[in-house]
């Protein structure tokens, strides 16, 4: 599969309240990915409202899958969406969610920069 969109999902919505992973949770200790294929206009016309009700798994071309360690590799750096905000991203980007103590916690890696947060558990 080349996918037009690979997300990482820790939480179910990101940015004006998208459904992006609708299962996702910070608190389960998985991470989940979303990879949507090109759906072409009509589809994208016909579906994207999919993206507000938490229904885009219904889309035809959408995969969600759970993991707990991911390593996309792509074939030169390109900019990355973090959070909303644009940053630098490499060739290789990992994403490991781990548990430490009593919180699970998720890291986002790109070379020697690196993002983790940790949730308590509920």
């Amino acid at each position: 599969m080349q996918p037009i969109i690979l997300t990482v999902a820790n939480t179910a919505q990101y940015g004006y309240g998208l459904h992006i992973a609708p299962d996702a949770r910070p608190d389960d200790g998985w991470l989940d990915l979303c990879l949507i294929e090109d759906p072409g206009l009509q589809g994208l016309i016909q579906h994207s409202h999919r993206l507000l009700t938490g229904t885009i798994d219904r889309i035809p071309g959408v995969q969600i899958l759970r993991t707990r360690k991911v390593r996309i590799e792509r074939h030169r750096p390109s900019p990355i969406q973090v959070d909303g905000d644009e940053v630098p991203g490499e060739a290789v980007l990992e994403a490991v969610c781990e548990a430490r103590g009593n919180q699970d916690g998720a890291a986002f890696t790109s070379n020697d920069r690196a993002l983790t947060t940790f949730v308590p558990k509920a």
